[in-house]
Order: C-alpha cells, then sequence, then structure tokens
C-alpha cells in the first residue's frame, strides 16, 4: 500500500501560486474510510479529511497552507528471540544473567460480558513477547517497535501534529508541529500561500547497524540493541527547492551519501514517474494535477516489457493466440488503462517469470508453512539484464540448465494459456483482469460497489489493484484564497440507504473531481448549503 504527494512552487505553475496534490493509497472499503469535514473555530479554519475518531483534519488545508501525507517505508520494528532463564518464562537471559520479565495486564471489556478479558503480557527490555502459543510463527520473541515508546520530553502524541497543522499559518509553524512527530513515519509535504513549499520526513527513526533488522535477532545479547536514534538535525527535509518541487511515493527518502543505515520496504517506480512529470511541467495547472494523479503509466512496464521481449525466443510462439498477444506487447504504450488488453498480458507473463525464477528456490514444505517474500522488482529486471545466465534462472527439477531467456519464454507460454479463453473476447480487458471491488466492511456483496470499471496498476501514479487504491485525491491551489478540487470512492454517508452512501464512486473510477466548498465563515455557503443539522446537549 502506497501513497502519493507533492507540491509545485508558483514558479512552475499557471497561477503563480504553489499547488498541493495529495492521494493517500488504502484499502478501498464502504463505508469509505476517510470522511469530509470543515472545521471552523474563533481559532482556526480547515478543510480536509477525517478518520471516524481522530478529533481533527489528516489531510487538508486552511486559509494559508495545505499539507499532505505518505507513508515512510523504514523499518522500525526489529523482532528478538527471547532465551528463557526457566521453565516457567518468568525470566529470560540478557548477558548471561537471568532477568525477571515485567507483567503487564491488558484489560479488555466486551459490550454483554460481565467480566473483562484480561491478557497478562510479558515484557522484556526489547518489548512485549508477543506470542506464547506453540504453531505461531513468532513464539518466544519479543517486538521492539518504534510505537511502543511514549513521546518524547516536549512533543505531543500523534493528534498534536494535526492540531499543530490545523492551525499553522507558514512554514515556520508547520515545521515545528512535523518535527515533534514520531510514529507512524510520514511524508509530509507543505505549501503556502506565501510561497514556500517543502517536504519532512517526519518520524523517530533508529540507528542501526550495517543489515540489523533484517533477520530475527538474539534476544540474549544486549549489544543488539538499536544505537540510539537519528538527531533530528539529519533527519531528511527540503524546503524551497531550487527545482520548484517536492515529491514522495514513498521511495528512498535519501541518497546513497545519507550517514545512517535503514532498511525496509520502498517504491521505486510511481516516485520516478512522477518526478519525471513534474520536472518538464511548466505553467502547471490543476487540470495537470488530475491528470497526473489518474495517470496509468508504468516505468516497470517501460523496462520490463522490452527486456522480456528480447528475452523471449519467438521461434517458440506458434499458435494463433499467442502470436496476437506478441504483436499487442509489442506495440502497447505501457498504460495500464482499464479497455486495454495489453496490461493483462504483461502482468500474468511478469508474475509468471518471477515465480519461475524464485519458486523453486524453496521446498513445498516451506511455501506451504510460511510467507516467502520474493526479490523486489527492481531487483528481477536487474537480474534478468545483467545476469541472464544466473543460477537462480536454472530450473533444478531439469537435467539442462536453463537460463532467463528459458524462463522467459516459459512463462510466455503459460500466460497465453491463462488468458486463452478470454483473451480475445469483447468483454475482456485489464479492468476486469484486475477486478477492482470496494468491499463493504462487513463484505455484504449488497452494501459493496463490485467490478468498478477503472484503469490503474500498483506501480503507476493511479496506484488501484484489486482492492487497494487512492482513497482521496485532493488538489489545493494557494492564490489569496484556497481553491481545492478532490473525490474519494465512498459518499458522506455510512447507511447503505442514503444516496450519499457512494454517489462519488463511479466520478472517482472515471477520474473526474468536484470542487471542494470551503466556507471562509458560517454565512458563506454560495447557495450550495441544501440543509443544517444542529447539536444540542440536552
Amino acid at each position: 500500500i502506497g501513497s502519493n504527494n507533492w507540491a509545485l512552487s508558483g514558479s512552475k505553475t499557471a497561477s503563480g501560486s504553489p499547488m498541493l496534490c495529495n492521494d493517500p493509497h488504502l484499502r478501498l472499503t464502504l463505508p469509505s474510510i476517510w470522511y469530509e469535514v470543515q472545521i471552523h473555530t474563533p481559532n482556526l479554519n480547515a478543510y480536509g479529511v477525517s478518520l471516524p475518531g481522530v478529533p481533527g483534519i489528516v489531510i487538508g488545508f486552511n486559509e494559508s497552507i495545505a499539507w499532505g501525507l505518505t507513508n515512510v517505508g523504514q523499518d522500525v520494528l526489529d523482532w528478538y528471540r527471547i532465551r528463557w532463564a526457566d521453565a516457567g518464562k518468568t525470566s529470560y537471559v540478557l548477558d548471561g544473567a537471568p532477568k525477571p520479565v515485567e507483567i503487564r495486564e491488558e484489560v479488555v471489556r466486551v459490550r454483554g460480558q460481565k467480566e473483562p478479558i484480561v491478557e497478562r503480557v510479558k515484557y522484556t527490555v526489547w518489548g512485549p513477547v508477543v506470542y506464547e502459543t506453540p504453531n505461531s510463527d513468532y513464539l518466544d520473541m519479543a517486538m521492539r517497535w518504534i510505537a511502543h515508546d511514549a513521546p518524547s520530553e516536549g512533543c505531543p502524541n500523534e493528534v498534536g501534529l494535526f492540531f499543530g497543522l490545523m492551525r499553522a499559518r507558514d512554514y515556520a509553524a508547520y515545521a515545528a508541529a512535523v518535527g515533534c512527530h514520531e510514529s507512524p513515519a510520514q511524508n509530509i509535504v507543505f505549501a503556502s500561500r506565501a510561497g514556500d513549499i517543502a517536504i519532512t520526513v517526519a518520524g523517530k527513526f533508529p540507528i542501526k547497524k550495517e543489515e540489523q533488522g533484517r533477520f530475527i535477532q538474539d534476544g540474549s545479547l544486549s549489544a543488539n540493541a538499536w544505537q540510539g536514534f537519528i538527531p533530528a538535525a539529519q533527519i531528511p527535509k527540503v524546503h524551497n527547492p531550487e527545482r520548484g518541487f517536492v515529491a514522495s511515493a514513498n521511495q528512498h527518502s535519501t541518497g546513497p551519501d545519507y550517514p545512517y543505515y535503514y532498511n525496509g520496504g520502498f517504491d521505486d517506480y510511481r516516485g520516478r514517474y512522477i518526478n519525471r512529470r513534474i520536472e518538464a511541467m511548466k505553467g502547471a495547472t490543476a487540470q495537470d494535477m488530475m491528470a497526473l494523479q489518474n495517470d496509468n503509466y508504468s516505468i516497470k512496464a517501460e523496462e520490463g516489457t522490452p527486456l522480456l521481449l528480447r528475452l523471449l525466443d519467438e521461434s517458440e510462439v506458434k499458435d494463433p493466440l499467442g502470436k496476437k498477444i506478441l504483436a499487442d506487447l509489442k506495440s502497447w504504450n505501457f498504460r495500464f488503462d482499464g479497455t486495454s488488453k495489453a496490461p493483462a498480458a504483461f502482468e500474468v507473463w511478469f508474475r509468471a517469470t518471477s515465480r519461475r525464477a524464485f519458486e523453486d528456490l524453496f521446498d513445498f514444505e516451506i511455501r506451504d508453512s510460511m510467507e516467502v517474500l520474493f526479490p523486489e522488482t527492481w531487483r528481477l529486471l536487474e537480474m534478468l539484464e545483467q545476469q541472464p545466465e544466473h543460477a537462480v534462472f536454472d530450473d533444478y527439477c531439469t537435467k539442462s540448465n536453463e537460463t532467463a531467456g528459458d524462463i522467459v519464454t516459459t512463462a510466455f507460454g503459460e500466460m497465453v494459456e491463462t488468458l486463452r479463453d478470454r483473451y480475445e473476447t469483447d468483454a475482456f480487458n485489464w479492468s476486469k483482469q484486475k477486478g477492482t471491488n470496494i468491499l463493504h466492511l462487513a463484505n455484504i456483496p449488497a452494501f459493496s460497489a463490485n467490478d468498478v470499471q477503472c484503469g490503474g496498476y500498483y506501480e503507476a501514479p493511479n496506484a488501484i489493484s484489486k482492492a487497494n487504491g487512492p482513497s482521496w485525491r485532493m488538489i489545493v491551489e494557494l492564490g489569496d484564497f484556497p481553491k481545492a478540487h478532490g473525490v474519494y470512492p465512498g459518499g458522506q454517508s455510512g447507511n447503505p440507504g442514503s444516496p450519499y452512501y457512494d454517489n462519488a464512486v463511479a466520478d472517482w473510477a472515471a477520474g473526474r473531481y468536484y470542487d471542494l466548498l470551503f466556507m471562509k465563515d458560517v454565512n458563506d455557503d454560495r447557495g450550495k448549503i441544501r440543509g443544517r443539522l444542529e447539536m444540542k446537549s440536552k
């Protein structure tokens, strides 16, 4: 699950004013995870989206600034295997000596039950021992996680971030708000009517030794602890860059010269494409931003398709359907448009190639008993291009020595057979293959939006997949008074009988937006308010 955000300075926009855009990619549900809200008090006036239970706006804008969020991929959760000092598991070994566990009782009260559920959790210097059931993959392991830490001195909790942003009027106030945020780490993008743009990798990050945290660590040695936390002065941030824009799409936050090691999960292709597109823009408009948020182009396909075609032994493509698909792929524009068929062929072919390359490295017993992560996409493409005779491409189940060309050709044949009964039917396209569904939270089919017709791809800016995608698209133009546009795949009501339960789904799927009604005061309804609901105390 990823997200996009970016901000353009006035030097790159048609209006001469900054623009900020954000589209967080989350699980798609009905009711929607977000709801739109304007909060107007004597001290602030802000608009955006929030989550049920959050007393503020998570992503949005006020009269002076706008802000948006994407997840930071750095790994801030490590596992430690505990060696118990006694059979009762009341103490554990640390540096050769027994150390008592701390027992914390977690009381969970359940409606309708007289007695609460009480969990007695064992805590170590690393954190809680999360699982003690014999069949768990994490048996006798302790979790060291930033989110378990109390906020640093002088910093509020996560809610304080949103209060600070809602009240902020300039870069200094934004910097103060994000400077105290610790968890979950976020790339927080910013733009102001004063002309500033910025992005900050806001969070608390451990200092790790090289490769630390990639595997389970020995919890009996205190030397395996984190080495402290990255100082605030070394947290990545950019303010008013010369290139005139800032952007994040869950990619690496730093270059190779960054002095601290960190690991995690990072996207590559969306960020590269967004940067490429914005770099070339001059006189950008809100419509340009809408087009970029809904862009189905994939650099993964741009780089992967020619490579697969080059490795394919075309003499093995003999049947008419295979030749038809091959011709479609050769003329494909690398866009995952919903009505196109070539994207389906590419995705099935690429997945079959990955499976052929890596699956036989793990025996069936291991694959069936645990989740095995294959190398990331960029690494497979790199090996296909630079190491086509690497042993990873050899099928250990045969006597011959296979190369990248062999598995790519075999995978092409598998793809043709997978798509044989549907590829040439009129109804088949990428949208059908992807099968985007916006499910009801209780998985009630009648309350869901099934088979939503749309393009998109998880490695494209418009990162719509089967069950995930842009959960809120927002574009804010920061002129004398903000002008904003938005859409999300749902509606303001959680009642399936309401016309506002899913009224925005069709617009969202088609890439359309509506203007956000940001009122200066309670009387500024511009003739668009149809009714009022006033809350009164008893």
